[in-house]
């Protein structure tokens, strides 16, 4: 057998290679793109209505997970500071479930507590939001 012809399996691992480098490099794409799309929305975005700011919280973790993405932390949290929402916001209060303003305020807070430290939301707000939507 000639040495420089791959033989069959040579060529399978480096199809299969090929193929796993593009699926990664479409996966970084679109997550670049749904960040893209929330980063512009961001200075629409109507930070009374919590409902909507835990949505695109959700969106924005979601889409950040993946890695290679560039997601703006610092932007991210300049933007909720010019509208009263900091890092740890209700962190040391105590209140009730059902006080769903201040529920959502403190899983916003954790949220940006996330961005500020790790530069990313944890993947927990998902629980947080859904519990507070019940």
């Amino acid at each position: 057998m000639n040495e420089n012809i791959p033989d069959s399996t040579e060529v399978q691992s480096e199809f299969m290679r090929t193929q796993e480098i593009s699926e990664r490099q479409s996966e970084i794409q679109e997550a670049q793109t749904m960040i893209n799309e929330l980063l512009s929305q961001l200075e629409r975005l109507q930070f009374a209505d919590y409902k909507q700011v835990l949505a695109w919280l959700r969106d924005y973790q979601r889409a950040g997970d993946v890695y290679g993405v560039v997601k703006n932390p610092e932007s991210v949290i300049a933007v909720f500071q010019a509208h009263g929402m900091t890092a740890n916001m209700r962190m040391n209060e105590q209140f009730h479930q059902w006080e769903k303003d201040k529920v959502a305020e403190y899983i916003i807070g954790q949220a940006l507590d996330g961005l500020a430290h790790d530069g990313a939301v944890h993947s927990s707000i998902h629980d947080f939001v859904e519990d507070w939507e019940i």
